[in-house]
């Protein structure tokens, strides 16, 4: 699964196309999740720019087709440094073989561990970084402390990413590292329920897709016999999803019957 996340990230550019800024990664077929200060960077404004910018970003998922840049405009602005989310929507077709990553909403992750795959300065091609989120700030943001054996420390290439939860096996946010004017050192993750609130419309396939398998399941339930016998083997539904099934306890003179009658080895 950690496959696809790689597969959802994406690199971004300077106007000039010369350095790498940042990341960002793909949550539906076209629009992309990033930092504010990091496109703002890559278009060489002020990250505090008010009215979203109109110039063209350039990019490329480098670990599925890199070299093959696209482009992308600015579809949601959040500059203030409470938030810095923006969403970009590609202008340009993405490979066949990109795909958009699933987020989750994980309540807890204080003390499960990460990986970030991200651009330190100097290292274009990309580097993963490990370690372990730290308690939740009152801002919302989530701590991230490198390991020791991280194979590299976290820097402001790493913003924009997204953050995999080994854990959950799940990306549940994106990685942000503000720039010294902030105020704010370190890495942190911004959870997926603060890029929801952000980007509301993010919802709308999600709740979609859960609509159209609660109705499967509704369906496929409603044929199904009253009593499951104990040596059914539940996976036959073919359901998307692990159903476990307890058998009810049986009565005190059943269980009895059956205690005893092991115990005499005689069969019925």
């Amino acid at each position: 699964m950690i496959d696809a996340c790689k597969a959802s990230i994406v690199r971004i550019f300077s106007h000039s196309g010369k350095s790498v800024i940042g990341a960002g990664f793909l949550v539906s077929e076209t629009h992309l999740f990033s930092c504010t200060h990091i496109v703002a960077q890559a278009l060489g404004i002020p990250e505090n720019t008010s009215e979203a910018p109109i110039d063209a970003i350039y990019l490329d998922f480098p670990c599925v087709a890199p070299g093959a840049l696209l482009t992308a405009r600015v579809l949601l602005w959040r500059p203030t440094h409470e938030e810095n989310i923006t969403v970009l929507e590609l202008t340009s077709p993405p490979p066949q073989t990109v795909h958009p990553v699933d987020v989750l909403v994980a309540e807890d992750v204080w003390q499960h561990s990460f990986q970030i795959f991200g651009f330190p300065r100097r290292q274009k091609e990309g580097k993963w970084a490990t370690g372990t989120f730290q308690e939740e700030q009152a801002s919302g943001w989530i701590p991230l402390k490198a390991s020791k054996a991280s194979p590299a420390p976290i820097s402001s290439g790493f913003s924009g990413t997204p953050v995999w939860d080994e854990q959950e096996r799940a990306v549940v946010g994106m990685v942000i590292v503000p720039q010294e004017p902030s105020g704010t050192r370190g890495a942190f993750a911004i959870p997926t329920i603060k890029l929801l609130r952000a980007w509301p419309e993010l919802r709308q396939p999600l709740l979609q897709a859960l609509h159209v398998y609660l109705e499967a399941l509704t369906s496929r339930l409603a044929r199904l016999p009253d009593y499951f016998p104990p040596h059914l083997d539940i996976d036959r539904m073919h359901q998307p999803i692990r159903v476990r099934w307890n058998p009810p306890p049986l009565r005190p003179e059943v269980a009895h019957a059956r205690e005893a009658r092991n115990n005499t080895g005689v069969e019925h």
